[in-house]
């Protein structure tokens, strides 16, 4: 009985510290992705600048 009372504070232990790495995976995507969120948006912004001082290209050339 002891021995399976260890059995399981051992199991519980490895558990706790396989949640705990788990968590820091977590908050780290959090971060990452919201940094790759304001990179998209900027970029967005960069896109729709650009788009709307860009003169259309698709106009036939004045000699036709």
């Amino acid at each position: 009985m002891e021995d399976r009372l260890r059995e399981l504070e051992i199991k519980i232990t490895y558990q706790d510290q396989l949640l705990e790495t788990l968590n820091q995976v977590i908050i780290e995507q959090g971060k990452e992705i919201e940094g790759l969120r304001k990179q998209v948006a900027l970029l967005a912004d960069r896109l729709q600048a650009a788009a709307e001082t860009e003169e259309p290209a698709n106009d036939p050339p004045p000699h036709y």
